[in-house]
């Protein structure tokens, strides 16, 4: 097989295993990339990941929340474009990033005594 195809076929792999994601597997995969793309410092797919993860930022969740992420996106790509600061967009990136893997880890908040009887009322 060429490269070419070879580069399609991983290409189209990509895009049918980010379709069966979940919503935090799906973010977690476009931060990868973002980080990546700072690190080799591609400014191209940089702006491709910082519009893919404004686009899916939920404001009916949580509309502080969002609008926080969106305040970083778009520090993100200023930072970008006014000084090619690849490195400080990693950092940024890279913070939220483990946030979202400790938000993973963090139990689920399991309802109190009173709460269950309320329920059962």
């Amino acid at each position: 097989m060429s490269t070419g195809a070879q580069q399609l076929a991983a290409r189209k792999y990509g895009q049918n295993r980010f379709v069966g994601m979940s919503v935090l597997e799906k973010v977690r995969f476009t931060m990868d990339a973002a980080m990546r793309a700072a690190n080799e410092g591609d400014a191209n797919r940089l702006r491709q990941a910082l519009a893919v993860l404004k686009a899916g930022v939920d404001f009916h969740a949580s509309p502080m929340t969002a609008l926080g992420f969106m305040r970083l996106y778009a520090h993100c790509e200023s930072v970008l474009e006014e000084r090619e600061d690849f490195v400080e967009v990693a950092r940024i990136i890279s913070t939220l990033r483990r946030a979202w893997h400790m938000a993973e880890l963090k139990p689920e908040p399991q309802p109190s005594t009173a709460d269950k009887a309320r329920e059962l009322q």
